[in-house]
């Protein structure tokens, strides 16, 4: 939907926001991962349209349901998180050790070559093709969302092998799809809304 409203105009693309609002919060309702993406996404947008204020306002909006919803619900119903709940204080400890950085690194590598060798042959694709794809907001927000789920794996309170091996392919699988999608997306338009496609159809009796 980011994609799209770039193609729309006035009152389309100020509806289209709504949905976008709806859609990026909406994730909330499912996993504490929800809310890494959808802080990002808020970010993301909110740098490249501050000057459209009009725009991020209907952003908001569409969001607001989901937001009270999760705001009540963790209010009132939902426990500590577990990984906060059982932090022994030795964050600062943790961040500063290399080895767990490396460990991290080398799970997700042995991972993502297993289970996803499609996702470095697209990157480095991108790299020689299209590298300004890695810096668009949709791609953006995916990158970040996923150095954030990365980075509480150097903090987590559990063995670390062990809260590797039994979330990270998970983690990877919530995301390979948008990526696979953002990828041919931005490469081969979809049938009816490149540029070329709507002009040609104006321009038919």
């Amino acid at each position: 939907m980011i994609y799209w409203q770039q193609n729309k105009t006035g009152t389309q693309k100020e509806r289209l926001f709504l949905f976008i609002g709806f859609a990026a919060s909406a994730g909330l309702w499912v996993k504490n991962e929800g809310i890494v993406f959808f802080v990002f996404t808020t970010l993301i947008l909110l740098v490249k349209y501050f000057r459209s204020s009009r725009l991020f306002i209907r952003y908001a909006i569409g969001s607001l349901l989901v937001l009270v919803t999760f705001g009540l619900f963790k209010i009132l119903y939902a426990p500590v998180n577990d990984l906060i709940a059982r932090q022994s204080g030795h964050i600062i400890d943790k961040i500063l050790n290399p080895h767990r950085y490396v460990t991290i690194v080398v799970y997700l590598m042995r991972t993502v070559a297993a289970k996803y060798p499609v996702i470095p042959v697209l990157l480095l694709f991108i790299l020689w093709a299209k590298p300004k794809m890695l810096i668009s907001p949709p791609f953006l927000i995916i990158g970040l969302t996923f150095i954030a789920y990365l980075s509480v794996y150097v903090i987590t309170p559990y063995n670390l092998l062990w809260h590797l091996k039994a979330s990270l392919d998970r983690l990877i699988g919530q995301l390979y799809p948008a990526f696979i999608f953002l990828f041919f997306k931005d490469l081969t338009p979809i049938k009816g809304f490149s540029k070329h496609e709507l002009a040609v159809e104006n321009e038919r009796p």
